[in-house]
């Protein structure tokens, strides 16, 4: 080729890039020499994308505020340009139907023509996700993909969604109105054709106080204790922090649960009422003694050790039926044994609650019964009963034969037991006085040992198991009340232990009327006044308590006896039998 051709060819290459820029909807930037971004846009079938919007903003530029910074489209060869740019990083968006294109922080240069590359217009996608405040706190929250003229408000639980979005990677900063909450970067990827949904909660923290994160709580039925543990602060601005309950279920507002600040991430509630759902939060207290947003909330129902089964009886005058069920037992067979004190009967039911057979006749004579309240089983599977502040023992086979009595005119016995060894231990009181005491017998009735007890005043409760004997009653404290406690000795009246019943600052009466104790050792001592069954453990540690007065389900009215059997409880109330079993094992 000629030079004149060579340089003809040339000039008409140069003047038809600058009439394809100067003919595009650009921005002007006031220079002489115009800055310009030059590039192809391509079908996915590999066609060329004419007719295509390609959009150039700043990179990092707020979507909710920012226009482009220049607006084209595509030729019948797919191709665009715009002129007059600021130089500077962009992001170049294309968009032609349902269909997008992303270029990620292009730079356009000063005083010259940039070649951007080729892209292709792809199917759409979504990001999906949860954010949330850290705290208790409730702000509007937005997520802004930079650069990208897009972004989503987040609803009121959390939930947002970036929608349209060209497939590729996006640098997105979350934003809220709240004060002290600083903007969050992060970086999504937006999929081709579908919706890609991120597994885990966006958590944004404060930037001025640190709000706590990782709540969790754990709650032990038997012991009930809730124990709370979270995350440490950045222990430069956080010296401690606080513990704040309410009542969920009573919808109560929040008190502080700590007397004093706490320094570890560690905290152990005793306090609240069985059954009721409690709520908790945590602040932290910076250095300089102010106290930052409450934690995101956590809930736990302090639900009993024990859970109800069934109830078993009816109230009634009929064949197995009860007026005041009292004493309850475990016998052989899988028996629970039943003494009802105002139909002068015992009666049989198996495990499942079902009747099995009653006897007695209401008399004073051997082997009738005159309000019998107090049972016990021996070894080999009879049973002892004792009359309601009555003065004689009887053993009966369990079809009602009478085999033993013993009399004791001048006390008024108060409950029996029998250990395993098949000694009989009773309670009572000296008439007319404030003797109380324990007797043993052999099992054939004879007298072989007995002890004075401490209580001023016996209840109708007394147990003897596992080299034991627990006898309930109350001292007389001046200007004070009662103090309730159950005494324990050995098998030779040698003092072990005294089980206080009364916590600190409570009223009222304590009236215990049954004992028990399962294969573990744990007692139970029934409280007809308060409808509790309290708990201890096999060292004799008070660990729990559970029910309540009324008559509901779960709720005692009367509560009189009580028996245990593998991990079920049989308690007597008013005209039935509740039976309830351990939670856990």
């Amino acid at each position: 080729m000629r030079t004149r051709e060579w340089i003809l060819t040339v000039a008409a290459l140069a003047a038809g890039a600058w009439l394809y820029c100067s003919d595009s909807p650009t921005a002007g930037n006031g220079s002489d020499t115009p800055n310009a971004a030059v590039g192809a846009l391509w079908n996915e079938d590999g066609s060329a994308a004419s007719g295509a919007t390609v959009r150039f903003y700043q990179t990092g530029a707020d979507p909710r505020t920012a226009s482009p910074a220049a607006t084209v489209t595509t030729d019948h060869n797919g191709r665009y340009c715009a002129g007059s740019l600021p130089a500077g990083a962009y992001n170049v968006l294309g968009l032609k139907g349902s269909a997008r294109s992303f270029l990620d922080s292009v730079t356009v240069a000063d005083h010259d023509t940039t070649h951007l590359p080729d892209d292709t217009l792809r199917a759409v996608g979504s990001v999906c996700g949860v954010v949330k405040l850290v705290g208790d706190t409730t702000a509007d929250i937005y997520v802004l993909a930079l650069g990208a003229g897009t972004f989503a408000t987040a609803d009121t639980a959390g939930h947002f969604c970036l929608s349209d979005m060209a497939p590729g990677v996006y640098h997105v900063r979350i934003l809220t109105t709240l004060a002290g909450y600083g903007p969050t970067d992060t970086v999504l990827a937006a999929p081709r054709g579908t919706t890609a949904t991120l597994g885990d909660t966006v958590w944004i923290n404060s930037s001025v106080i640190p709000v706590p994160t990782g709540l969790t709580l754990e709650y032990d039925t038997m012991m009930q204790i809730v124990t709370l543990t979270w995350g440490r602060a950045d222990t430069s601005v956080v010296a401690s922090y606080n513990v704040y309950r309410r009542n969920v279920d009573s919808n109560t507002v929040l008190v502080r649960a700590n007397s004093s600040a706490i320094a570890d991430t560690v905290y152990r509630d005793s306090d609240g009422v069985q059954d009721a759902t409690y709520g908790y939060r945590v602040a932290t207290i910076d250095q300089n003694g102010s106290e930052g947003a409450k934690s995101a909330e956590a809930t736990v129902q302090r639900a009993s050790a024990f859970v109800f089964l069934q109830d078993f009886g009816h109230q009634g005058t009929g064949v197995g039926e009860f007026v005041s069920p009292a004493g309850v037992v475990s016998g052989a067979g899988q028996r629970f044994w039943v003494a009802d004190a105002s139909r002068d009967r015992v009666m049989a039911f198996d495990t499942s609650g079902v009747f099995v057979r009653e006897w007695g006749i209401d008399g004073t004579g051997p082997g009738q019964l005159s309000s019998p309240y107090g049972m016990a089983v021996d070894p080999a599977g009879n049973i002892v009963v004792c009359e309601w502040n009555g003065s004689r023992i009887q053993k009966f086979d369990t079809l009602g034969d009478l085999l033993l009595t013993i009399d004791s005119v001048g006390t008024i016995m108060q409950d029996v037991s029998v250990d395993e060894q098949g000694s009989i231990y009773i309670s009572y009181n000296i008439s007319g006085g404030n003797v109380n005491g324990i007797s043993k017998y052999d099992s054939s009735g004879k007298l072989t040992r007995s002890w004075r007890v401490s209580s001023t005043s016996l209840n109708h409760a007394l147990l003897a198991s596992k080299g034991k004997v627990f006898c309930a009653g109350s001292t007389t404290v001046p200007a004070a009340p009662d103090d309730n406690v159950i005494e324990v000795f050995d098998t030779t009246g040698g003092p072990v232990t005294v089980l206080h019943l009364r916590t600190a600052g409570q009223m009222g009466v304590i009236d215990i009327r049954d004992l028990c104790v399962d294969e573990r050792g744990r007692v139970y001592a029934v409280d007809a006044e308060n409808g509790k069954v309290h708990v201890f453990d096999e060292g004799l540690r008070y660990i729990c308590w559970f029910g309540r007065k009324g008559d509901g389900q779960s709720e005692f009215s009367w509560i009189q006896g009580v028996a245990v059997r593998g991990s079920t409880l049989a308690i007597t109330d008013l005209g039935v039998v509740h039976l309830f079993a351990w939670r856990l094992p």
